[in-house]
């Protein structure tokens, strides 16, 4: 039998809680989350163990907040620290904690503290979204400058072109879904004054 096990998913930055109740789904069937691939979809790396009861929890940085008082918080709370994943802008740290009586403890406690994260996601990917945006333009008014000369460069263009617009499309989507996260969790603010 087996002790590692890779699986390929991708979850998109605002599907992080689904994210995390997959690693725990994970963990109930006996494999233990251990690292991390980058890829599309992304490789997660499995390895055999008791099947039990455990909360992974995902948060999310940036660089100049990673810390020693920040990790130290987490490990004074309990919470294991698996590893750092490289993102855009910051950091995206794992962790998990064994589950107490089923209890799904949480590292985001109060609504206002999920919000602080979606908001922190919303900027600095949508400076990415700005850039991508620029770089798309760009494509375009080269093309149609290659168009109006008549010339056999356009064929050049053409790729860089798809591939900013497959950019767009994903970046618009994340930040889309971010933005109905955070609309939802106002509102659940709101509800609870």
């Amino acid at each position: 039998m087996e002790n590692k096990k890779y699986v390929r998913k991708s979850f998109w930055i605002h599907q992080y809680e689904k994210e995390e109740i997959f690693l725990r789904d994970m963990r109930k069937k006996g494999w233990k989350f251990i690292n991390l691939y980058k890829g599309l979809p992304t490789k997660y790396e499995f390895e055999k163990c008791e099947p039990e009861d455990y909360v992974y929890q995902l948060d999310y940085i940036k660089n100049e907040e990673d810390t020693n008082n920040y990790h130290l918080l987490f490990q004074d709370m309990g919470w294991e620290e698996i590893m750092p994943w490289s993102g855009y802008g910051g950091k995206w740290y794992y962790f998990c904690k064994k589950a107490e009586n089923g209890k799904i403890e949480k590292i985001f406690t109060d609504q206002q503290s999920k919000l602080d994260l979606i908001n922190k996601l919303i900027v600095t990917y949508g400076g990415l979204f700005l850039l991508v945006f620029a770089l798309c333009l760009n494509s375009v008014n080269s093309m149609f400058l290659l168009v109006s000369r008549k010339t056999w460069l356009i064929w050049l263009d053409i790729p860089i072109l798809g591939i900013t617009m497959v950019g767009i499309v994903w970046i618009i989507y994340c930040t889309a879904g971010m933005l109905i996260l955070r609309n939802k969790i106002k509102r659940g603010i709101k509800r609870s004054i």
